[in-house]
C-alpha cells in the first residue's frame, strides 16, 4: 500500500512552513556566501574551531574562500539547545576582532 502524498493544506502547516523557509534561507546563504562553496575541494577552506563542546551542545567551524590564509573567514557557530544568547568562544582570532566584525547572518527558528 502506498502512503498518500502530503496535501497542500499540510504543507502550509506552521511546522512545515518554518522548515521550508529555513531551508530556503540556508540555500540562499550558501549561494551568496563565497566562503561556503569556493573551497569545497580545498582542505584549507574548512577548520574546526570547537568540536568537543558536548556539555554546552555547541559546535563551531570556519570556512574560507581561498585557502587558510586568503579572505575573511565565515565563522559558523551552532547551538543545539533552546538557550539563546549564551556566550561562548571558539575562534583563532581575538575576541576584540570577532566582536568588531561579528554579523549574525542566519539565526534559525
Amino acid at each position: 500500500m502506498t502512503e498518500p502524498a502530503i496535501g497542500d493544506f499540510e504543507l502550509e502547516a506552521a511546522g512545515h512552513r518554518q522548515l521550508r523557509d529555513c531551508a530556503r534561507q540556508l540555500n540562499h546563504l550558501y549561494l551568496t556566501t563565497e566562503q561556503f562553496h569556493r573551497s569545497d575541494c580545498d582542505p584549507d577552506g574548512f577548520q574546526w574551531l570547537d568540536l568537543h563542546n558536548a556539555a554546552d551542545s555547541v559546535w563551531a567551524f570556519a570556512r574560507r574562500s581561498r585557502g587558510q590564509h586568503g579572505g575573511a573567514a565565515a565563522i559558523c557557530i551552532f547551538n543545539a539547545t533552546p538557550m539563546v544568547g549564551k556566550c561562548f568562544w571558539a575562534s583563532p582570532v581575538s575576541a576584540v576582532e570577532f566582536a568588531a566584525a561579528r554579523r549574525d547572518v542566519f539565526v534559525g527558528p
